[in-house]
């Protein structure tokens, strides 16, 4: 009920302001429904933990649900030619991203001295769809519950602002909405926040963000396995053995 009520709060405070001239001559609908999401939310949480009634609705806000479920419509919607279309390139370059990214971050956080369970957690978050990364890695490391939530709070500061700022950037480039869905779905870390931008960009780079995420989410199975092994017969395994 909750979900429910900050999401119709968002959606009225959209009808609001898409009426308004904003400064600066900026039109209203220039802020988009994932802007209010997003605040809603945020502000959501906030008043619940003042009033000290989070931990008491908590076992009722099932995010993760309606993160899903908002997923299986959005893939319902998107038509079998554009699934087609989009979806060797995406498998390609959801390959390439996680590799390429993976290790970069790996190889910088043991510049940083980190240790290698907070480089493992850091580098599959980055890499591949921020918070559910995380946690799928520091299961397969067995990751300090402290690290899990300095990596996740890390990932949700940076992709809120980047929901807003790279449709932005993407509108001063000329992007085609098929180009921009992709940099979104590859770049930003969070599977909302990836369909928040896409959904600011348009419909269309909308669906090809959420497919290129998707694709990344698919493989984050296999980079767990991936990491279970290299840190039972690498990192932890012992002289004798």
């Amino acid at each position: 009920m909750v979900v429910v009520l900050l999401a119709i709060t968002a959606w009225w405070i959209t009808k609001q302001v898409y009426v308004l001239k904003l400064p600066g001559g900026i039109p209203g609908t220039a802020l988009e429904f994932p802007l209010w999401a997003a605040l809603t939310g945020l502000a959501g949480n906030l008043v619940l933990k003042l009033t000290r009634l989070h931990e008491f609705v908590r076992p009722g806000v099932r995010t993760e649900l309606f993160l899903k479920t908002g997923l299986v419509l959005l893939g319902a919607g998107i038509s079998f030619k554009t699934l087609a279309s989009a979806a060797l390139g995406s498998l390609l370059q959801s390959v390439i991203m996680i590799t390429s990214v993976f290790f970069f971050s790996w190889w910088l956080a043991g510049k940083f001295k980190l240790d290698d369970k907070l480089r493992a957690v850091l580098s599959a978050a980055v890499s591949i769809c921020g918070v559910s990364a995380a946690i799928a890695a520091a299961g397969s490391v067995l990751a300090k519950k402290e690290q899990v939530t300095y990596i996740t709070t890390l990932v949700i500061v940076v992709a809120l602002p980047l929901m807003l700022i790279m449709p932005l950037v993407a509108g001063a480039l000329g992007l085609p909405q098929e180009v921009a869905g992709a940099w979104f779905g590859g770049n930003i870390d969070t599977t909302a926040a990836v369909v928040g931008a896409g959904t600011i960009y348009g419909e269309r780079a909308q669906q090809i963000a959420t497919i290129v995420k998707s694709t990344q989410n698919a493989l984050l199975g296999i980079i767990a396995f991936l990491l279970t092994l290299y840190f039972v017969t690498v990192v932890e395994r012992k002289p004798d053995e």
